[in-house]
């Protein structure tokens, strides 16, 4: 049986194989996969908490790694917290976190914050000023 609970869970941060074998062995349940997030939360590894929480979308963990972005100018995180479709980011939440990213330096983070916000003069701005020879992808026809 599978069992790994709270401290035992800390043995998957230096084991991709243990990781693995939790992640697709169709075995764990949400208690073992919420407790092997926590983990990784705790360690501030959350791009690879999320790939527990796509399994478990629990809301209360999705939140505090939306919690951290924020705190870091994350736009990536979000981004891949909002694709698991548990939370819906305002606008405004676009605009907070460009602005702290921003703050850090951290301009593709910001550009895409505001581009996620709506606001493409301000994602504009930032691309000319801080990233002037790198070029969005744009499709054609949109």
């Amino acid at each position: 049986q599978m069992r790994m609970i709270g401290a035992e869970a800390s043995g998957l941060l230096d084991n991709p194989a243990a990781k693995r074998d939790l992640l697709h062995s169709g075995k764990a349940t949400d208690e073992q996969l919420n407790a092997a997030a926590d983990t990784f939360i705790d360690h501030e590894r959350y791009g690879e908490a999320l790939e527990f929480l796509e399994h478990t979308h629990d809301a209360d963990r999705l939140s505090r790694i939306l919690t951290a972005a924020m705190e870091q100018g994350d736009t990536f995180l979000v981004l891949r917290v909002e694709k698991l479709g548990a939370e819906t980011i305002s606008a405004d939440f676009w605009r907070e976190i460009a602005a702290k990213a921003e703050s850090f330096g951290k301009y593709f983070d910001a550009f895409r914050g505001y581009e996620q916000a709506g606001d493409e003069e301000k994602a504009e701005a930032i691309r000319a000023e801080h990233m002037p020879d790198w070029e969005p992808f744009r499709p054609e026809g949109k």
